[in-house]
């Protein structure tokens, strides 16, 4: 038989045990998502290609086959990701907590680990660029948030069942709103492990003076009780510390 891509609706070729013919899957017209064990290959399509045979065919021969609407299918049989990837025209970016975090910066179909992840880098953003931004919905399969009345800026993600993380659907980045200098997301319990090392440092440290390097470094006010709170709770923890060691 003459090899060839199989028709669609045709059925597939028997082959007896003497045989050295084979047929070929190949997928294409998808797009890669999410990292290790969660990467997928998804929104692609399958086509066969029967009555190969090991003689006439290699991964090199590839590069020339290809079906009308698609890209080549050169890594059809040995894919190699990086290629791949070279080649999507979508681009799927997920969120790399470790990097990241301290600047987020969200696009649609970003991807993240879990709707922890994302609470905290939106509650990280709203701390960067000081906005009051607040989660209208805030489960662990859907997250959504806007910012003040009037202004534009809002961000919608799901689960998505294909990869088991959350991605962003819609994202308006524009502001409209005026900076604020008193943040809710900054509680004492983020001052406190933002500067527990700051404390360690220097135990004496005064609140006038803690509130002076948060003004520099946050460019906000807190209040004086949340100061004297994030400071007690940070010498819980060093002395803490101390005692375990």
């Amino acid at each position: 038989m003459v090899p060839g891509l199989r028709s669609e609706g045709a059925r597939s070729p028997v082959y007896n045990s003497e045989d050295e013919e084979f047929s070929i899957e190949m997928h294409h017209g998808g797009f890669f998502m999410g990292n290790g064990v969660n990467r997928a290959y998804v929104d692609g399509r399958v086509s066969w290609f029967d009555h190969y045979h090991q003689d006439i065919v290699d991964a090199i021969d590839l590069d020339d086959v290809a079906i009308i609407g698609s890209d080549p299918l050169r890594t059809a049989v040995k894919p190699n990701i990086s290629e791949e990837e070279e080649e999507i025209k979508f681009s799927f970016k997920s969120f790399r907590a470790d990097v990241d975090m301290e600047t987020p910066e969200f696009k649609v179909s970003m991807m993240f680990a879990d709707a922890v992840e994302l609470r905290k880098a939106i509650d990280q953003y709203t701390i960067k660029n000081r906005v009051a931004i607040k989660k209208t919905r805030n489960t662990k399969i859907r997250i959504e948030a806007k910012c003040a009345e009037g202004c534009p800026w809002m961000l919608s993600a799901s689960m998505d069942n294909r990869v088991k993380c959350l991605v962003v659907r819609e994202y308006i980045e524009k502001h409209t709103c005026s900076k604020q200098w008193e943040i809710k997301a900054v509680t004492a319990k983020y001052l406190a492990k933002r500067y527990i090392e700051e404390f360690r440092d220097n135990d004496k440290m005064t609140l006038m003076s803690f509130a002076k390097k948060i003004q520099k470094e946050l460019h906000l006010t807190p209040s004086r009780h949340k100061l004297s709170r994030a400071r007690r709770m940070a010498m819980r923890a060093i002395y803490g510390d101390e005692i375990s060691q």
